[in-house]
């Protein structure tokens, strides 16, 4: 089975790239202040957005660039789709948001965020996504890791699309970079392979 890749997005402080080119650069502005400005500028509409933590807000805002607002999936099958991530701060500033509200007030709206998978849902239920999803830990963006789950869930279960990549979010940096995976041999950028990181 050949695997390609149909997009590519990346998002973090420099700004919002999809497929090499770039969407909207950011001016020295705080993570908050260039979330607001995209998810205005480009009317990126989600009930939830406010509510969610940064983690889940950099998922979906680097989401709906990949997925050109969830256009590339209009015509799949919501269990035919997979989300397969890996980040290495987990959850760690809703974490610790939580803990410092122990001290005081606990608060749910912060507590339903501390697991990362949350962002995972985020994602699932926005693009109606109801094949297999999960968030690996890792110290860093292991591609080759991906690649071999990734191709294997094509192989066991016939997706014909997976979102894959990596999402973290701390307090001194946010990198998401994010590829949809197919097993079509038509409209794809690259092959999927250990070497993708270097597109981004």
């Amino acid at each position: 089975m050949s695997l390609g890749i149909q997009s590519y997005c990346s998002f973090n402080s420099e700004g919002i790239y999809r497929n090499g080119k770039p969407i909207l650069l950011n001016e020295n502005l705080t993570f908050d202040e260039f979330a607001l400005k995209t998810y205005k500028q480009f009317e990126i509409g989600y009930s939830k957005y406010h509510k969610m933590d940064n983690l889940c807000k950099l998922a979906i805002l680097t989401s709906e660039f990949l997925l050109n607002k969830g256009q590339l999936l209009e015509d799949v099958s919501s269990d035919e789709i997979a989300i397969i991530l890996g980040n290495n701060s987990s959850s760690i500033i809703s974490d610790t948001a939580h803990q410092k509200s122990i001290d005081e007030l606990p608060s749910p709206a912060v507590f339903v965020y501390t697991l990362p998978n949350i962002m995972i849902g985020e994602m699932c239920i926005k693009y109606k996504i109801t094949g297999e999803n999960s968030c690996f830990q890792m110290k860093e963006f292991d591609m080759f890791f991906l690649n071999k789950y990734v191709s294997h869930l094509f192989k066991k279960d016939n997706y014909k699309y997976c979102i894959t990549g990596w999402v973290d979010f701390d307090v001194n940096d946010y990198q998401a970079y994010l590829f949809l995976i197919t097993n079509t041999n038509s409209n794809t950028i690259s092959k999927f392979d250990e070497n993708i990181k270097n597109l981004i």
